[in-house]
């Protein structure tokens, strides 16, 4: 059990490593392919099966990945974890943002109501 999680670590140590220290010098059409969003889950997914060797497991982990990048940190997103007078401060997010998502959500519950 010690061996295999040492191996793992070991495993990832050296991914680490290696993915700071290559050069894998990809042609233009490579990095465009790369860069799709299908792409890019799909090796997320092969990323996290190598080492579970469970695929629900895999794809378990790059859903809550995208859950946290896509809904829980994006400044734009209604349901951020961020505040919004420190999106304001920092310049990330203006005040016309925030108004117009109050707006919205004054805009939905009205409708509800109806």
């Amino acid at each position: 059990m010690i061996e295999q999680a040492l191996i793992n670590g070991l495993t990832v140590f050296f991914m680490q490593l290696s993915s700071r220290n290559f050069n894998f010098n990809f042609t233009s059409a490579q990095e465009k392919l790369l860069k799709h969003d299908y792409v890019q889950v799909f090796l997320l997914i092969a990323m996290f099966y190598a080492p579970t060797r469970n695929i629900v497991l895999s794809i378990l982990i790059v859903g809550s990945y995208y859950l946290v990048k896509m809904v829980l940190l994006n400044e734009f997103h209604p349901l951020n974890i961020y505040s919004k007078n420190w999106l304001i401060k920092e310049g990330f997010v203006s005040e016309d943002a925030v108004e117009k998502i109050k707006n919205n959500y004054i805009a939905n519950l009205s409708k509800k109501s109806l």
